[in-house]
């Protein structure tokens, strides 16, 4: 199985509910949802199993070279757009 060609491990974004450029457009649109929620909520998403306070696993939908991104939130106060 191949590696994604976009993306590297250890990588880290920051955003503002954009997209951050340097982010695969697939994998924004598998994520921006989530990261959203985060940024609104104090509550474990959906299931606890892969979500805690202020976290959340998510990952793209290629099914050949999927990677899983780990979202956390930061200890600002989110802004309204």
């Amino acid at each position: 199985m191949e590696t994604c060609p976009k993306h590297q491990e250890g990588e880290k974004f920051i955003t503002d509910f954009r997209k951050p450029n340097a982010l695969c457009e697939d994998a924004w649109g598998c994520m921006e949802k989530f990261v959203f929620t985060l940024a609104h909520t104090s509550e474990p998403l959906f299931w606890n199993d892969w979500s805690r306070q202020g976290k959340a696993v998510v990952c793209c939908n290629d099914g050949y070279r999927p990677v899983t991104f780990l979202l956390e939130t930061l200890d600002e106060e989110a802004r309204s757009f």
